[in-house]
């Protein structure tokens, strides 16, 4: 389920939007703004990849902007195979990450995809190290803990072994689980941050 939390830092009506305990996002008023609109963005995963459509918009109230932002998280799940984790059970396993070679260039390079969405890229660059590999989980930044995920390893298996644990480690934090589609839920304004 996505949760709404007012942000205490501005001075307008402004939210993180949270999936588990991923920043997914942020909805905010433009008071200031001829039409008056609530702004929504996801802004930390590379919802472009799935080539979708934007990862921002505006509605006209506040329950508009939550719905769309909502509907358009919810596609890119469905589109990499994944859920929102319903609480009941243990979570399904995600699809399987496939590697596809990139054309061209002097490196070995593969896109690291789930059901067709791009995640991340698993290589080597000849000319600098061709001993080592690396693998970056770049459709995901997370500014709460440590910005982008990257790394290395000997052999290209290693890299994707270290690719893997990053994707499944962000699985766990943003609530995710594989299969099926979300249920329907709504946003919810965190008890918490109620004035």
């Amino acid at each position: 389920m996505l949760k709404l939390q007012r942000r205490r830092d501005v001075e307008f009506d402004a939210y993180h939007v949270r999936s588990g305990g991923f920043l997914l996002g942020g909805i905010q008023h433009q008071d200031h703004a001829p039409s008056k609109s609530w702004v929504w963005s996801i802004g930390n995963v590379d919802l472009n990849a799935d080539g979708r459509g934007p990862a921002h918009g505006s509605g006209r109230d506040l329950d508009e902007a939550k719905a769309m932002l909502a509907r358009r998280w919810r596609l890119w799940l469905s589109l990499a195979g994944l859920s929102e984790g319903a609480g009941d059970g243990p979570p399904r396993d995600p699809t399987p990450l496939i590697l596809h070679p990139r054309e061209g260039g002097r490196s070995e390079d593969y896109t690291v995809v789930t059901a067709g969405v791009g995640l991340g890229l698993v290589g080597r660059t000849y000319g600098v190290d061709t001993s080592r590999w690396h693998w970056s989980f770049s459709s995901v930044y997370d500014p709460e803990h440590g910005g982008a995920r990257c790394g290395g390893g000997l052999t290209r298996d290693e890299a994707l072994a270290r690719f893997i644990e990053a994707w499944r480690a962000w699985l766990t934090l943003a609530a995710l689980q594989g299969g099926g589609s979300s249920p329907e839920g709504t946003m919810v304004i965190d008890d918490v941050n109620r004035a």
